[in-house]
């Protein structure tokens, strides 16, 4: 579980805060995650197919944002 940094580190911290809208296959039906990511700061909206696809857009967001 990760915690929030100590009040001494926050400002050496930077956040980017998302919306993430995702859907599930049924129970019992074979599927992954899928949905659309927002990055807040900016309104851009992305859509992604499966797990690591929203892992990489986050990491990307992150980098250039």
């Amino acid at each position: 579980m990760e915690t929030e940094p100590a009040n001494d580190d926050v400002g050496s911290v930077e956040y980017d805060y998302f919306m993430v809208r995702s859907s599930r296959p049924a129970p019992g039906h074979a599927g992954t995650i899928r949905g659309l990511v927002e990055h807040l700061a900016t309104g851009e909206k992305r859509r992604f197919d499966d797990g690591s696809e929203l892992l990489k857009l986050l990491s990307n967001w992150s980098a250039t944002a």
